[in-house]
Order: C-alpha cells, then structure tokens, then sequence
C-alpha cells in the first residue's frame, strides 16, 4: 500500500478537511473524529493537520495505536506516553516542566495536574491525535489489547476529564475504520464524527 503523506507539496484535494478539523481542534477546541474506509488517507490528513497547526504555543502529537507499545500497553502508560512526548516537545520549546508518572487510576490526577501545568507555562494548546483508533477500543483489539475491553472506559475517563477541565486547551482527534467501531469511541470520547 501507499504511505502517508508527509509533505504539503505532494497533498492535494483535502484541504477542506484539514481546514475544518485544525480549527475544531484549536480554535474552537472541539474534540473531532475522522473515520473512512483503510487506505482512504486518513493518517495523510492528520499529519496535514498536524502541519497546519503547527504553532510556537500549540503542541500537537500523532500517536499510531497500531503500534503494539501502544494498544499492548496499559491506559496509564499510554497517558505517560502522551505525558513523555508532551514533555519532550516542551523542552524543545525551552519549555521547562516536571510530571510524575501515572501508575494507576489512584494517581491518574497526576496526568490532569501535568497538562495544566503546561497550559499556564505558555502553551496556548495540546492536540493528540490518535490514529487507528480501533486498536484500543473494546472487543475489536486482538490478543494483545484484549485489555482495553476494560482500560478502553478509563482512558477516555481521563481524556475526557483533562478536556473538560482545561475547557478543551487539551484536546484530541481520534481517526479510524468505518463503523461499527467508530460509534463506540464518538460515545465514550465525545468526538464530532467527520466522515
């Protein structure tokens, strides 16, 4: 198959969506949704984004939950994982910051406490963009994600707390296959499906 496309130059006939979506995500700071069929140039689309909104007080990450370190990875490490890819691209920026890690839904606070912190030392807004969104969503994740019939609920629990608290500066874009999976995270994430 095609890979994604990675430089402006080549990507053409989306910008609308990319548009509508990188103003959702930082303007008007909606959490979106961008399901289709495979190899329709989803993961194209979200690196346009990323692009688009690259600004000096956004942050905007791209995590592929087809990853096997992602979706057989517990949801407390992939909050740190966010939380590690966080703090790199602030010490990038000279944006000093400190977290402790999350361990467990006792300590998940520690997640909420980081992003605040990042959004009043000079970062306007955080994207996470998770692509292939079916690898950690319940009865769909193979063997190894088996896990997230149950981590699935407390990851977006999390997601959707930080969101709500921060009144969306953190915010997310899910993307992946078609339903029927994409109507079980829109429902837990909260995301405005865009086809």
């Amino acid at each position: 198959g095609c890979s994604p496309i990675k430089i402006d130059e080549y990507f053409y006939g989306r910008d609308g969506i990319v548009q509508d979506l990188a103003t959702r995500a930082v303007e008007r700071r909606e959490p979106s949704g961008l399901f289709g069929l495979r190899k329709t140039g989803k993961t194209s689309v979200l690196f346009a984004v990323e692009r688009r909104i690259y600004y000096s007080d956004v942050i905007c990450e791209y995590i592929d939950c087809q990853n096997p370190g992602v979706y057989g990875a517990r949801w407390w490490s992939v909050a740190n994982e966010i939380m590690d890819r966080i703090h790199r691209e602030c010490l990038r920026r000279g944006v000093d910051t400190t977290y402790e890690k999350v361990t467990s839904i006792e300590n998940a606070n520690e997640f909420t406490k980081y992003i605040k912190q990042i959004l009043l030392g000079g970062i306007r807004n955080i994207v996470i963009m998770l692509d292939e969104i079916e690898y950690i969503t319940p009865d769909i994740s193979n063997t190894l994600g088996a896990h997230w019939d149950i981590d699935f609920v407390q990851f977006w629990q999390l997601m959707r707390s930080v969101y709500q608290e921060t009144y969306g500066y953190f915010n997310f874009i899910v993307a992946g296959v078609n339903p029927p999976y994409s109507s079980r995270v829109e429902e837990m994430a909260g995301v405005a499906p865009f086809v």
